[in-house]
């Protein structure tokens, strides 16, 4: 009879919808990265795109532009460098900038930005991660993150250990200085010096508190001027508008001039305009900066070897962990498998299973793990999903490698056996993490004392490892610590089967806890790269002494009884060695210390009790097992589900501060409490109510994991299903396997829009960023309010709004783009006040000035002159000048404008007689005569009125295209175009109309983030739709939908 293994082997021979191409191979140099690179949000990820998410903004207050910083600071590092001529290999991209900020070098890195980018790369900072290849990561996240091109990144960067030479090129210089700086660095020709000062210039601007000469103090928002009028957005417009008049880059007009600063005038013009104007196309603009930008960062030292570019894993193994357990007959293998699900979407997933072979390296019978679904992750480009395992086998036979087989719904396989290696896994040194700790308690030096376990194989040529650490080192004023290196000797204590175990202890610094990385060193192999996330304060002991028989006896009464009560036929009933436990996790949630705690609890808890010499034989085999409880399992899975509880957990604690509601249902794809999250391995019900404290229920569920939201959707479940203690405290249930005990905050405040003088609430309306969708002043504060924002706004715009809890915009008019969302989306508390709502990430809590008696609504400050009167129409004047008295003039002949001018003056309109333009709210300044509460505009200034019909835009849709039938929402990104056969660009007046007329030769058109537009007879590949919802943004030049970031709102043809 064939194995089952052989008969998985033949049936993979249908159609796969993994992609063909050249896969890294496991393990690799740059996996760390990997991670890094691709893991933007969800389950695990690492969220190094946050501080330059969204485009545009900064945490580090308002006028900043973080995803600009990152890309500035990664050409300060590298620019001075050389790629050619007798300096070759001098400087260059080495991390140098963070010896580079004060002194004599300081003077050519003027500005906060540099310190605030290292001061966010630094926690990235590894033994596998240099600064300078994370300043090269920063070039592909910022300019990915405002929709940029791909930038390849190749690593092994080595980090400089003092200053590196000058040399950043700076606005004042000459063209013939810029000229042989860039060609220094490699880049020959003015062409190529032109592309690069593009590339860099499409985010940011200049900021007067640097550079006073350039853009004057009081002249712009947040008084910094931008380069180009798309500050959210990485894309060709500072080359549109140069070449067409238009720009307002503070590089090529205005102070620049008097200064001598105007560089951008300088190197544009340095061919006749002929790089810019090319530039100016879209395609020509992101295919050139992907290459300049990547020439850019490899600019490296000698000696450095940079490796090829980091490319996606499909199949990645995660935190593998083999140990031995109880009497070292036995070895527990765990850890989890990231799936690639970007062209092998989730959904078509039915199971992923691992065959491996033995310590022999032979395949064996029945030698398959299964695994459960854990948790899902996002990238710019690409979407991935974790499967967990645990299982246990036999220590006489282990393990060497592993393939991983991926079963479609389609029926097909996949099998990925890491380019022909197989993933390997090695046996003769093993990291015991559940014996190891790290006291959670500084002593008086604060420091925390760490203990590493491991166990090395006796038959191993040089048992006696090393322990080797790697620990951050404070280094100031340097923004980013220095790595130092311990190695710690270890000594045996004892021998388990065929393992000798070691121990070593050593003090590290508290600050640096979850910093530290460490290594298990043997003659031959090694553990290497271990975090100390999982690590409790206490060290657990083995289970010894237990003879073969009672182990078999006890293995197969315990499974029989767990495979019974479970009703899990497959499971198999004599033996624990090729079953898997399941550990369901969030697929919000980005941590997954959580589920890697209670994995290891559970796995002791079911082995020590298996083990225990206690255990008899009984009906229904849980007796034995009085903890065990079950979580929900698939049906098609063969995997055991178990969770250990105390008996004298309290379900809910009494406190004035929360009443427990109940045990309820709930499941990962869909939350019964959606709002916050929040996992961690010391979990209690105090920390998730004062984590939750800003809404009105949470729920604990699997002893780590804290939900928070303002309503359950869960259906009722047994009391007695919520039973699993909480991580950090065990006297309590934190729910169970799918189980969330809920409670509901009685200290609770709701959140509401507050009444605001002289406006009205309008609603959570979305931030499109390019445009914005209020233009005016902005600003940001830590003690931001409604009340505080309409301060800062004035009188004089019609709209205010607030974002992410702390950020504030003002503005005259809503731009097109911006459309009104849900209520829900705009949940951010108000920094300055927790009762008051502002916004979220870019969702506006948007006021408005209510429309006058009349009708009419207040536009903005407007240009005029007395020659070029901007309203003809009509006109009055005097002392009793006040809005009212205008309003009334001009309404009764019905016009539909009118303005206020010097404070007194008052003029009609139906139209604009003469050119104009909108100038800053603060332009308008002038008190009214007749009322110094309002302000009627200014010298060659009007506060323009407008007679309006419709104040709030109303939702787009999806227009009707005769010949075409629209065919949903569809996946797509940059990297890999659904459409691929053509496309267009516009920024400014893009409509579905115009899109299906450019691909009426096509079967297939689609519009996508609003501005894009894409053609194809047939899709590129295999994919699914995606949630209507999900294409939300508004097309620039009508109220329609045209897709969304990595979304198309796609038509085929009738």
């Amino acid at each position: 009879m064939p194995s089952s293994l052989s008969l998985i082997l033949a049936s993979c021979v249908l159609w796969l919808p993994f992609r063909a191409s050249t896969a890294p191979t496991w393990p690799s140099a740059f996996d760390e990265l990997e991670d890094i690179m691709f893991l933007n949000t969800g389950y695990r990820a690492r969220a190094f795109s946050g501080p330059v998410t969204p485009c545009g903004s900064s945490a580090d207050g308002a006028g900043r532009n973080a995803a600009a910083e990152w890309l500035r600071s990664a050409f300060h590092d590298a620019s001075p460098g050389s790629a050619v001529g007798v300096n070759k290999g001098i400087g260059g991209m080495d991390a140098s900038l963070m010896f580079e900020l004060t002194g004599v070098f300081g003077a050519d890195n003027v500005g906060a930005a540099f310190n605030s980018t290292l001061v966010h790369l630094a926690p990235f900072l590894s033994s596998r991660s240099s600064i300078a290849d994370l300043l090269s990561l920063g070039v592909y996240t910022a300019v990915r993150a405002c929709g940029g091109p791909i930038v390849q990144i190749r690593t092994g960067r080595i980090d400089a250990t003092a200053h590196g030479p000058s040399g950043v090129p700076q606005p004042q210089n000459s063209i013939d200085t810029f000229r042989n700086q860039f060609q220094r660095m490699g880049f020959a020709t003015d062409a190529a010096m032109i592309q690069l000062v593009v590339c860099g210039h499409s985010l940011g601007g200049v900021h007067s508190v640097d550079f006073p000469l350039i853009v004057k103090a009081g002249t712009y928002p947040g008084d910094v001027q931008t380069f180009d009028s798309t500050t959210g957005a990485y894309d060709e417009k500072i080359a549109v508008e140069y070449t067409t008049g238009t720009s307002k880059d503070p590089l090529l007009s205005g102070n620049c001039h008097a200064s001598g600063r105007c560089s951008d005038q300088v190197i544009f013009g340095a061919d006749n305009n002929v790089t810019i104007k090319q530039m100016a196309d879209p395609g020509t603009y992101r295919s050139t900066c992907a290459t300049v930008l990547q020439q850019l960062i490899e600019i490296v030292p000698t000696g450095v070897a940079l490796t090829d570019p980091i490319t996606v894993y499909e199949v990645k193994p995660v935190d593998l962990q083999l140990a031995i357990s109880g009497d070292g007959t036995s070895l527990i293998f765990s850890g989890e498998i990231r799936i690639l699900t970007t062209t092998a979407p989730f959904d078509q997933i039915s199971t992923v299973q691992l065959a491996y072979n033995d310590r022999s390296g032979a395949a064996c019978s029945g030698c398959t793990i299964n695994t459960a679904f854990t948790g899902a992750a996002t990238g710019f480009d690409n979407t991935f999903a974790f499967y967990g395992f645990s299982a246990q086998i036999p220590a006489s036979s282990s393990i060497s490698s592993f393939r991983v087989i991926v079963t479609f719904s389609n029926g097909g396989n996949h099998i990925n056996n890491n380019n022909g290696l197989g993933f390997p896994v090695q046996d003769t040194v093993l990291y015991q993490r559940a014996q190891s700790c790290v006291s959670g308690t500084p002593d008086s030096s604060g420091n925390l004392a760490l203990t590493i376990t491991a166990a090395v194989l006796t038959t191993a040529s040089s048992p006696t490892p090393s322990l080797n650490l790697t620990i951050p080192v404070t280094r100031l004023p340097v923004p980013v610590p220095s790595l130092t290196f311990k190695s710690v000797s270890m000594t045996s204590n004892s021998t388990i089967g065929p393992y000798l175990i070691f121990s070593a202890t050593y003090a590290i610094p508290a600050a640096q806890r979850n910093s530290v990385r460490l290594d298990i060193n043997g003659a031959t192999q090694s553990i290497t790269f271990q975090g100390l996330d999982y690590l409790s304060a206490t060290c657990g002991s083995f289970v010894t002494n237990i003879s073969s028989s009672s182990l078999s006896s006890s293995i197969s009464s315990a499974s029989s009884g767990i495979s019974s009560y479970l009703n899990t036929s497959s499971m198999p009933s004599t033996t624990l060695a090729s079953t898997s436990a399941v550990f369901n996790k969030s697929t919000t949630s980005s941590s997954p210390i959580a589920t890697y705690s209670a994995a290891l609890n559970l796995s002791t808890a079911i082995y020590s009790s298996v083990f225990s010499s206690t255990i008899s034989p009984s009906s229904s085999g849980l007796a034995s097992l009085s903890g065990l409880t079950s979580s929900a399992i698939p049906a098609s899975s063969s995997v055991a589900v178990a969770t250990a509880t105390s008996a004298t957990s309290s379900a809910s604690p009494s406190s004035t501060a929360y009443t427990y509601l109940g045990c309820f249902v709930d499941s990962a794809s869909n939350r019964s409490i959606v709002g916050d999250y929040s996992g961690d391995s010391a979990q209690t019900i105090e920390k998730c109510s004062t984590y939750c404290s800003s809404f009105a229920l949470f729920g604990l569920e699997y002893g780590a994991e804290c939900y928070c939201g303002s309503t359950n959707t869960g259906s009722p479940a047994r009391s007695g299903d919520c039973s699993m203690p909480c991580g950090g405290e065990v006297e309590e249930t934190c729910g169970n396997g799918n189980r969330l005990s809920v409670y509901k905050n009685a200290l609770y405040v709701p959140k509401v829009n507050p009444t605001i003088a002289g406006y009205q609430y309008a609603g959570c309306f979305t931030d499109p960023l390019n445009p914005r969708a209020l233009a005016g002043a902005s600003t940001a504060s830590n003690t931001m309010t409604p009340e505080t924002c309409a301060a800062f706004c004035g009188p004089g715009p019609t709209y205010f709004g607030m974002e992410y809890g702390r950020e504030c915009y003002c503005g005259a008019s809503l731009a097109a783009a911006s459309t009104q969302a849900p209520e829900s989306d705009c949940s951010m508390s108000c920094s300055g006040n927790q009762t008051n709502l502002c916004g979220s990430g870019s969702r506006l809590s948007l006021y408005e000035r209510p429309t006058t008696a009349g009708g009419y609504r207040y536009t903005g400050c407007y240009s005029d002159t007395v020659s070029n009167r901007v309203l003809q129409g009509s006109y009055t004047g005097g002392n009793t000048m006040t809005h009212e008295v205008c309003e009334q003039f001009c309404s009764s002949s019905s016009f539909t404008y009118y303005g206020l001018e010097y404070a007194a003056e008052c003029y009609c309109g139906n139209s604009f007689a003469n050119p104009t333009t909108i100038e800053p709210d603060t332009d308008c300044n002038m008190a009214c005569v007749a009322n110094v509460s309002e302000t009627c505009g200014a010298g060659n200034r009007l506060s323009m009125f407008e007679l309006i019909d419709a104040v709030i835009p109303t939702t787009p849709v999806n227009p009707t295209i005769p010949g075409y039938t629209y065919a949903g929402c569809y996946p797509d990104s940059a990297g890999s175009r659904l459409l691929n056969a053509t496309f267009y660009y516009d920024s400014s007046a893009m409509t579905v109309e115009s899109c299906a007329e450019f691909c009426e030769s096509y079967n297939y058109f689609g519009t996508e983030y609003g501005q894009e537009c894409y053609c194809a007879n047939s899709f590129a590949y295999t994919t699914s739709i995606a949630a209507e919802s999900d294409c939300d943004f508004k097309c620039a030049g009508a109220g329609e939908l045209c897709g969304a970031g990595n979304r198309l709102s796609l038509y085929s043809k009738q």
